[in-house]
């Protein structure tokens, strides 16, 4: 996708590369403590339901995975929408209500994770899941448009991207 929307602004596409990385990175995190648990739950069979070691231990990761799961597909998937959005709706690149869903939608999912960072509701309720509703219908818009259609060919490149970015 880089090479598509980095005509539109290659700051913009960097930045949204740069964003993906870390947010894969704080996924893993949260996959790998679950994962953790698991292993834990074995052990915990053998040592006895009640060790107070395994039990904390356990909670823990459990906390891991879910602050992990706040900060990586909350947090930082909303900054990640938003610069998606921004060069899709510049390019000119997937039709403008998709995109104008993107740019509504990425801010949303942020001010949402944020409200639940700060403890104004749970990660896991009715306003956290409508904060989250807006970006699933983008993410799932513009990946059903990607794939039937792709990305629209005529889209002019930005005026001020150098002429080396640009394809002949």
């Amino acid at each position: 996708m880089h090479p598509v929307v980095q005509r539109h602004g290659a700051s913009l596409a960097l930045g949204y590369v740069c964003g993906r990385l870390p947010e894969a990175a704080v996924i893993a995190v949260g996959i790998m403590s679950t994962l953790s648990v698991v292993t834990l739950r074995r052990v915990q069979g053998a040592a006895g339901p009640d060790d107070p070691s395994l039990v904390a231990v356990t909670r823990a990761l459990v906390a891991l995975h879910d602050w992990s799961f706040l900060l990586g597909p909350g947090l930082v998937i909303g900054v990640n929408s938003l610069l998606l959005a921004l060069l899709v709706h510049r390019g000119r690149l997937v039709p403008r209500w998709i995109a104008t869903v993107g740019l509504i939608s990425g801010p949303l999912v942020l001010a949402s994770s944020t409200a639940v960072l700060f403890g104004l509701y749970d990660q896991v309720s009715a306003p956290a899941a409508l904060g989250a509703l807006p970006v699933t219908v983008w993410e799932m818009s513009l990946a059903v448009h990607l794939i039937v259609r792709g990305f629209r060919a005529s889209a002019p490149a930005a005026p001020d991207t150098p002429a080396a970015l640009v394809p002949a």
